[in-house]
Protein backbone atom coordinates (compact mmCIF):
# COMPACT_ATOMS: atom_id res chain seq x y z
CA UNK A 1 0.00 0.00 0.00
CA UNK A 2 1.42 3.40 -0.91
CA UNK A 3 1.24 6.42 1.33
CA UNK A 4 -0.81 9.31 0.01
CA UNK A 5 0.83 12.69 0.14
CA UNK A 6 -1.31 15.09 2.26
CA UNK A 7 -0.45 17.94 -0.10
CA UNK A 8 -2.14 16.01 -2.93
CA UNK A 9 -5.26 15.45 -0.82
CA UNK A 10 -5.61 18.79 0.90
CA UNK A 11 -3.50 21.17 -1.15
CA UNK A 12 -0.56 23.21 0.09
CA UNK A 13 -0.84 24.73 3.55
CA UNK A 14 -1.98 28.32 3.86
CA UNK A 15 0.92 30.76 3.83
CA UNK A 16 0.05 32.17 7.26
CA UNK A 17 3.12 33.10 9.26
CA UNK A 18 3.17 31.33 12.59
CA UNK A 19 3.82 33.68 15.47
CA UNK A 20 4.14 31.91 18.78
CA UNK A 21 1.90 33.40 21.48
CA UNK A 22 4.77 34.00 23.90
CA UNK A 23 6.44 36.33 21.40
CA UNK A 24 3.43 38.64 21.55
CA UNK A 25 3.55 38.81 25.34
CA UNK A 26 7.31 38.94 25.84
CA UNK A 27 7.27 35.47 27.37
CA UNK A 28 4.74 36.38 30.07
CA UNK A 29 1.91 33.95 30.66
CA UNK A 30 -0.09 35.37 33.53
CA UNK A 31 -1.35 38.63 34.97
CA UNK A 32 -2.08 39.67 38.55
CA UNK A 33 -4.47 42.53 37.87
CA UNK A 34 -7.66 40.60 38.64
CA UNK A 35 -8.86 40.70 35.05
CA UNK A 36 -11.77 38.25 34.78
CA UNK A 37 -13.15 36.70 31.60
CA UNK A 38 -16.34 38.72 31.98
CA UNK A 39 -14.59 42.03 32.76
CA UNK A 40 -15.84 44.71 30.38
CA UNK A 41 -13.22 46.90 28.76
CA UNK A 42 -13.52 49.99 26.59
CA UNK A 43 -10.96 52.19 24.88
CA UNK A 44 -9.94 55.43 26.53
CA UNK A 45 -10.74 58.08 23.93
CA UNK A 46 -8.00 60.34 25.30
CA UNK A 47 -5.48 57.62 24.46
CA UNK A 48 -6.42 57.67 20.77
CA UNK A 49 -3.70 60.25 20.13
CA UNK A 50 -1.05 57.65 20.99
CA UNK A 51 -2.42 54.94 18.68
CA UNK A 52 0.33 55.35 16.12
CA UNK A 53 2.84 54.20 18.76
CA UNK A 54 1.06 50.91 19.37
CA UNK A 55 1.90 47.41 18.14
CA UNK A 56 -0.61 45.95 15.66
CA UNK A 57 -2.33 43.77 18.28
CA UNK A 58 -2.99 46.80 20.47
CA UNK A 59 -4.38 48.77 17.52
CA UNK A 60 -6.85 45.99 16.73
CA UNK A 61 -7.92 45.78 20.38
CA UNK A 62 -8.32 49.58 20.59
CA UNK A 63 -10.55 49.57 17.53
CA UNK A 64 -12.61 46.69 18.89
CA UNK A 65 -13.00 48.26 22.33
CA UNK A 66 -14.61 51.45 21.04
CA UNK A 67 -17.70 49.65 22.35
CA UNK A 68 -17.45 47.67 25.61
CA UNK A 69 -16.26 44.08 25.16
CA UNK A 70 -15.41 41.39 27.67
CA UNK A 71 -11.99 39.79 27.87
CA UNK A 72 -13.43 36.61 26.35
CA UNK A 73 -15.00 38.55 23.47
CA UNK A 74 -11.74 40.33 22.70
CA UNK A 75 -9.93 36.99 22.57
CA UNK A 76 -12.59 35.51 20.30
CA UNK A 77 -12.75 38.48 17.91
CA UNK A 78 -8.98 38.82 17.58
CA UNK A 79 -8.27 35.10 17.34
CA UNK A 80 -5.72 35.36 20.14
CA UNK A 81 -5.45 32.63 22.75
CA UNK A 82 -7.22 33.69 25.94
CA UNK A 83 -4.03 33.83 28.00
CA UNK A 84 -2.33 36.05 25.42
CA UNK A 85 -5.35 38.34 25.24
CA UNK A 86 -5.39 38.69 29.05
CA UNK A 87 -1.70 39.67 29.12
CA UNK A 88 -2.12 42.20 26.30
CA UNK A 89 -5.27 43.66 27.87
CA UNK A 90 -3.57 43.95 31.27
CA UNK A 91 -0.68 45.79 29.60
CA UNK A 92 -3.11 48.13 27.87
CA UNK A 93 -4.94 48.81 31.15
CA UNK A 94 -1.63 49.62 32.81
CA UNK A 95 -0.70 51.99 29.96
CA UNK A 96 -4.05 53.76 30.28
CA UNK A 97 -5.20 52.75 26.80
CA UNK A 98 -8.20 50.82 28.09
CA UNK A 99 -10.64 51.40 30.91
CA UNK A 100 -12.68 48.93 32.89
CA UNK A 101 -16.32 49.67 32.10
CA UNK A 102 -18.88 49.26 34.82
CA UNK A 103 -22.47 48.68 33.87
CA UNK A 104 -25.40 49.18 36.22
CA UNK A 105 -26.92 46.03 34.82
CA UNK A 106 -24.06 44.04 36.34
CA UNK A 107 -23.65 46.08 39.52
CA UNK A 108 -26.33 44.26 41.50
CA UNK A 109 -27.33 40.62 41.34
CA UNK A 110 -30.81 39.96 39.95
CA UNK A 111 -33.66 39.73 42.44
CA UNK A 112 -35.08 36.38 43.54
CA UNK A 113 -38.40 37.32 41.94
CA UNK A 114 -36.70 37.88 38.58
CA UNK A 115 -34.81 34.59 38.84
CA UNK A 116 -38.06 32.76 39.68
CA UNK A 117 -39.71 34.26 36.58
CA UNK A 118 -36.78 33.14 34.43
CA UNK A 119 -36.99 29.64 35.88
CA UNK A 120 -40.75 29.46 35.23
CA UNK A 121 -40.14 30.60 31.67
CA UNK A 122 -37.50 27.92 31.15
CA UNK A 123 -39.79 25.24 32.54
CA UNK A 124 -42.53 26.43 30.16
CA UNK A 125 -40.26 25.71 27.20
Amino acid sequence: MTAIDPVVLFGPPDPVPLVRPYTRTGGRTGVDCGLLLESLLCADNAARRRRWLLPPEHEVIMALCQAPHSVAEVAAHTGLPLGVARVLLADMLELGLLLTCHSREFAEPPSLEFMARVLRGLHAL
